[in-house]
């Protein structure tokens, strides 16, 4: 699914940034193939009251974290002026009420039984957005959406790290073209999980991660965080540390 400015040969920062929002709600199992379709055909007026109530870059993504315990991991940007209001507006259209009801009372469940809605907010612990350094057609960005658990008695110098990430890091992540790459943290109960949103522009993604591993900033990273800190999920595969989820919706 796309807006009408999906086809623009621009760079993916040339997209509204502003405000930021990652979020999680829980999909019931037998309900995962209608949730999946409805957002493969999202109505035009729901697609539409994103984009006029400056909702932008719009993903979301499906894993299981526990048998039977399927996330959804939903990021996006907001580059209004007031968010509560145009919230209030868009959730006033009666096509949006009627997608509220087919998405998300037939489909969700409660991350917790004391959450008021479906879907709760993340916190953001890293974010890199630095500027593209070429014209990207945006329809050939790949976007990419991951999950890892984080060792409970290692969340408070997990959560300072990314939030004080080396230059040298970051650099690397330009040099190996990823864009957007975003961390937000969620906790389930004693569990913590790290869900994470990155876009590749390169015309090599296999080159470019080879190039990333070598790196001695992200070499040394890994050591200090991933051997550390994290915690791989059940669903992750032999070769995997951050299990890869799948793309249910995006829409710049």
């Amino acid at each position: 699914m796309t807006s009408s400015g999906a086809d623009r040969h621009s760079t993916p920062d040339a997209q509204p940034t502003g405000r930021r929002f990652g979020q999680l709600a829980r999909v019931r199992p037998e309900k995962i193939d209608d949730y999946k379709r409805l957002h493969a055909q999202i109505w035009p007026d729901v697609a539409r009251g994103l984009t006029e109530n400056q909702l932008h870059n719009y993903s979301i993504w499906l894993q299981e974290l526990a048998p039977g315990e399927h996330y959804l991991f939903g990021c996006f940007e907001y580059t209004g002026d007031d968010f509560d209001a145009d919230m209030a507006r868009m959730n006033e259209d009666a096509m949006v009420q009627k997608w509220e009801q087919a998405a998300g009372d037939e489909c969700l469940l409660k991350v917790s039984p004391d959450d008021e809605d479906w879907w709760v907010d993340l916190e953001e612990i890293f974010h890199d957005g630095a500027a593209a350094d070429r014209v990207m057609d945006l329809a050939q960005v790949q976007h990419f959406g991951q999950v890892i658990g984080v060792r409970p008695e290692r969340v408070d110098a997990y959560r300072y790290l990314h939030r004080y990430a080396w230059p040298e890091l970051r650099a690397a992540l330009r040099r190996g073209n990823v864009r957007h790459a975003r961390c937000c943290l969620a906790q389930l109960g004693e569990k913590y999980y790290v869900f994470r949103y990155f876009e590749h522009i390169g015309d090599d993604l296999h080159a470019d991660m080879t190039l990333l591993s070598a790196d001695p900033a992200v070499q040394a990273w890994v050591r200090l965080i991933d051997e550390a800190c994290h915690l791989p999920i059940r669903s992750c595969k032999p070769d995997e540390r951050w299990a890869m989820m799948e793309k249910v919706f995006y829409q710049p």
